[in-house]
């Protein structure tokens, strides 16, 4: 089974939220926390893309989780809506949560975008300390 996937980008105070890999036709909910808000269902189109948009009310801020829910599993993503206006920026998450109720498990794209951050970091330290000892 493919991993389902998760993005969520914003402009100013408008988020959109696009799964990814669900079986085409599914019927997808979708879900923002720590304050329930439904934001409804959609279709998921031939591809298996389904995309919601939400406009975050000025009174709204902090750290939320969107959960898109369809026949095919659950994936979410962790998101932050600022106090004021913010610039454009994208988080993606990866996870499957079986239709039967499993737990999320981080994709393995996941796994080795947070391994390469690691090495590259290691490698821009060594490169900096050998730098400081010439």
């Amino acid at each position: 089974m493919t991993a389902l996937a998760l993005v969520v980008s914003e402009s100013g105070r408008t988020f959109t939220f696009t799964g990814s890999d669900f079986e085409p036709g599914d019927l997808v909910s979708a879900m923002i926390y720590s304050n329930p808000i439904a934001l409804g269902q959609q279709t998921a189109d031939s591809s298996g893309v389904v995309v919601f948009t939400w406009t975050a009310p000025t009174d709204f801020s902090g750290h939320h989780q969107i959960v898109m829910t369809g026949v095919s599993g659950q994936v979410s993503a962790w998101f932050d809506v600022p106090v004021g206006p913010s610039a454009t920026t994208a988080t993606t998450a990866q996870g499957v949560t079986a239709p039967t109720g499993g737990t999320t498990a981080a994709g393995w794209r996941g796994l080795l975008l947070v391994s390469a951050g690691l090495f590259g970091a290691g490698l821009l330290a060594g490169w900096r300390s050998r730098r400081r000892t010439r």
